[in-house]
């Protein structure tokens, strides 16, 4: 976490992805990690909040999600906590600039890796940072809000990128060293954190990310937000500053892609047996959508009724898969898009 700037200039617009190093703000090393985390702002509801809020008088959740109703009350209260933690030494602040590397493993595999900075804000028209999704107002202002009024990023957003050259090297050279702080959470994952100060290693991160561009896997609104506060600072007269800026997390879709999970969608007014006509088989009816779980494999989905019966449908080959895409707009798009089972889902099955 920090005020992601470190004098940097923004240079002009020539498409290029700048992730910057920054000061980090991080715990105190003396401080249980795993008690102070958090999962991330917009899958809590006010009762974990609370639950979180009341666990421990550090966790995180004091700064992202302070529990007050008010914003103005709420902003106020977490400007407050985060000045009262950096002068008592709950926060500390790094002494050099850098980027850090992120890990997230489990049963000693890694789910996610990626390299932390502060990416430097654009607009979709200059194609470097790519949206996929649309954003609603009142998420945005309401961290927008809060970001102001810390003058801080608690939380980065997820972008990846299409990768495999230097700046992965860098990332998984980094892990071969000691951290500078990890922790296990209650649901076993471990997380571990190494810093990139080595002016070599980030110079070939700058050089190898200037020609690429990023998605946001994660994170829409608060990449509006950030941009929003930008915006804002320029409408007040305000020059280059921390502003032009926003942590990010960025991971390499080619060393390091994420495991996406199960895609539930609602559609109103299909019937059970009508969806499993359009699949085209059925492995079998169950009373109970919980009857179906322990069946559930690679290449099959779980459709659900409004009463609670539920078959579970193989999905079809690739090979099948090509045909029943002829007619369609992904018909002349690669055979890697129409094997996604969302291309599937919304470009063949949905329409039908």
């Amino acid at each position: 976490m920090a005020p992601p700037y470190d004098g940097q200039v923004p240079q002009p617009r020539d498409a290029a992805l700048r992730l910057t190093p920054f000061h980090g703000v991080r715990f105190n090393p003396g401080i249980d990690l795993a008690a102070v985390t958090a999962p991330p702002y917009d899958v809590l509801d006010d009762g974990e909040v609370a639950t979180l809020t009341s666990s421990d008088s550090h966790n995180i959740v004091r700064l992202v999600l302070p529990n007050a109703r008010d914003r103005s009350t709420r902003d106020a209260a977490a400007r407050a906590t985060l000045a009262a933690w950096l002068a008592d030494g709950t926060l500390l602040v790094d002494e050099s600039p850098g980027l850090y590397v992120y890990e997230q493993s489990a049963a000693a595999a890694v789910r996610l890796r990626g390299i932390i900075g502060a990416v430097e804000l654009v607009g979709p028209e200059d194609r470097v940072v790519l949206p996929h999704e649309d954003v609603m107002e009142w998420p945005v202002a309401d961290r927008a809000s809060l970001q102001t009024a810390l003058e801080a990023h608690v939380e980065p957003i997820w972008l990846v990128y299409d990768g495999g050259g230097a700046a992965s090297t860098v990332v998984d050279a980094t892990v071969v060293g000691p951290t500078l702080m990890e922790a296990r959470t209650p649901d076993g994952v471990l997380h571990r954190l190494w810093s990139v100060t080595d002016p070599a290693a980030l110079a070939a991160v700058r050089g190898d990310l200037a020609g690429r561009e990023a998605m946001i896997a994660d994170g829409h609104h608060r990449y509006a937000a950030y941009r929003r506060v930008q915006a804002a600072r320029r409408e007040a007269g305000d020059g280059v500053g921390p502003w032009d800026f926003g942590l990010a997390l960025l991971v390499d879709l080619r060393t390091h892609a994420p495991e996406v999970g199960a895609i539930h969608r609602v559609v109103r007014g299909l019937a059970l047996d009508t969806a499993t006509h359009l699949v085209g088989a059925a492995a079998g009816s169950v009373t109970s959508w919980t009857a179906a779980l322990p069946e559930l494999r690679p290449g099959s989905m779980v459709v659900v009724d409004d009463v609670g019966e539920a078959k579970l449908l193989p999905l079809p080959s690739a090979a099948e898969r090509q045909a029943l895409f002829t007619g369609t707009i992904g018909a002349g798009l690669p055979a890697r898009w129409q094997a996604l089972d969302t291309a599937f889902l919304h470009e063949v099955l949905l329409p039908s």
